[in-house]
């Protein structure tokens, strides 16, 4: 049995429309060089489809999940997740071009959380920082 999150932060619109750029340069140079040189030149289109499967799967990606005893951290899709409890945030900065998490590892050991601001829209960060502020208490 899953537990589902109360609340969940994915990409923002201008981070989704980057993962899309690059596929379809890839794809219209690719056609491109093949109406110039009449010959198929694999590798861009390769380069293109594989990029743009992996837009698609990363325009799904919640970088932010909320449950009720932790939050869970996940950048990338291949990322590293971190589940940190509230219990153990210490500070929440918003700097100029990322938001900051403070937290304690179980071995006491201090880290940091770095979100950087391109990655959510700027309603999500005003609502995150609201929410690990209130939970931290």
């Amino acid at each position: 049995m899953e537990i589902k999150p109360l609340k969940e932060f994915g990409y923002g619109e201008s981070r989704i429309t980057n993962l899309f750029i690059t596929p379809a340069i890839m794809l219209v140079g690719g056609i491109a060089l093949f109406v110039m040189f009449k010959s198929l030149i694999l590798m861009p289109f390769i380069f293109g489809v594989v990029t743009l499967v992996i837009a698609i799967v990363s325009s799904n990606h919640k970088v932010l999940k909320f449950y009720e005893k932790h939050v869970e951290v996940q950048l990338t899709i291949v990322g590293r997740k971190r589940i940190i409890p509230y219990t153990n945030i210490l500070e929440v900065m918003e700097g100029k071009g990322a938001l900051f998490v403070g937290y304690k590892e179980e071995t006491e050991i201090k880290r940091q959380v770095k979100i950087n601001k391109k990655q959510l829209n700027k309603e999500v960060i005003i609502e995150v920082v609201r929410l690990l502020n209130a939970k931290k208490n």
